[in-house]
């Protein structure tokens, strides 16, 4: 921090001089009609030589938020800017933004839920407003992948994905013996080569589903979805992916951490419930239900493939990452004995 209060040159990047904060107040002042009555109503919550995040409160009460990011997360500004054209009821109003600080300024509209949710009730209502507007997001791009790529997005179709295959594998096989080494236990590596074939599979049967690919939030969680609106809407995309929007179904179902198994399972079929219904006016619904077979394999080699620009990189053998993988090579291991799975994958053989 003391680098940054002591750096004056006009060559440092944005938030590395002294004074930026009167810009950016500037900058609000010439986009909206607001003004705010004094520094203290601005709240810093992230700060670097390229990135930052405040929130700024005007004279009505209301909030903005301005957001920077620089590398490696360069592309949220210019994802955010393309989600918000295509679909702007599901993303806070963008009022302005800069190329040269890469960074947006949005209208506090909705407010963030609490995580968990208060109650059970209070939880179905709100992920199931939640998996109505992610589908209207989908909707809305798909059959543009280029556009969403272009973007910023993270390529995981299934053209892109199929090659990736083998390293997939061979990191949670070196996940697994890491694990081993430090006294955990550990899946043999001819289950993992067992588990390639079977994700490998998984992605045959679907391509023959014919499914339209869309983005993909990759880091989908309680606390970057607002509410307060009439719908959901999604903040912080830094993990854009495009893929099988199946996928996000699946990631709502894991946010279902609330009140007894009884309770968790009736807000899940409702979930389920409410991601084929609005699928079906697009398409067969015997092929959407098929889908739902395909969802805990697909989800998971998303969540391990992310990026994947990290399996070269010092980040391969994060701790959080290594730990992560091992999570995921367990939960695809019981998903992959899921019977209607495994008879999906016989009938297709």
């Amino acid at each position: 921090m003391q680098s940054l209060l002591d750096s004056t040159g006009h060559d440092q990047t944005p938030f590395a001089r002294l004074g930026w904060i009167d810009e950016a107040v500037a900058w609000l002042h010439a986009s909206t009609r607001d003004r705010i009555s004094s520094k203290k109503d601005i709240r810093q919550y992230n700060a670097g030589a390229d990135l930052a995040l405040i929130r700024i409160r005007v004279e009505d009460g209301s909030g903005y938020w301005l957001k920077a990011t620089g590398e490696p997360n360069k592309h949220e500004r210019t994802i955010t800017e393309y989600l918000y054209r295509e679909c702007h009821e599901y993303i806070p109003r963008l009022v302005a933004s800069r190329s040269d600080w890469n960074a947006w300024l949005m209208l506090e509209e909705g407010k963030m839920l609490p995580s968990p949710p208060y109650s059970s009730i209070e939880s179905l209502t709100e992920l199931r407003q939640a998996v109505t507007s992610m589908c209207e997001v989908q909707d809305r791009s798909s059959g543009v992948s280029l556009d969403i790529l272009d973007a910023g997005a993270f390529d995981q179709a299934t053209e892109a994905m199929r090659p990736r295959i083998p390293e997939m594998f061979d990191y949670l096989d070196e996940a697994m013996s890491l694990a081993a080494a430090m006294g955990e236990t550990r899946l043999p590596t001819g289950r993992i080569r067992q588990l390639q074939r079977v994700f490998s599979d998984v992605l045959d049967d679907v391509e023959h589903l014919y499914l339209s690919e869309g983005i993909i939030h990759g880091d989908l969680r309680w606390e970057h979805i607002l509410t307060g609106t009439g719908v959901a809407q999604f903040i912080d995309w830094s993990e854009p992916y495009l893929a099988y929007p199946v996928i996000s179904l699946q990631q709502f179902l894991d946010m279902n951490r609330i009140g007894s198994e009884d309770v968790r399972n009736l807000i899940e079929e409702a979930l389920i419930q409410e991601y084929c219904d609005f699928w079906a006016m697009f398409m067969d619904r015997e092929l959407i239900e098929q889908s739902l077979i395909y969802m805990p394999i697909l989800s998971l080699g998303s969540s391990l493939l992310g990026r994947g620009d990290w399996f070269y990189s010092d980040t391969r053998y994060d701790p959080l990452r290594l730990a992560n993988a091992v999570k995921i090579a367990f939960r695809m291991d019981a998903a992959a004995e899921h019977p209607r799975l495994r008879e999906a994958l016989d009938d297709s053989e």
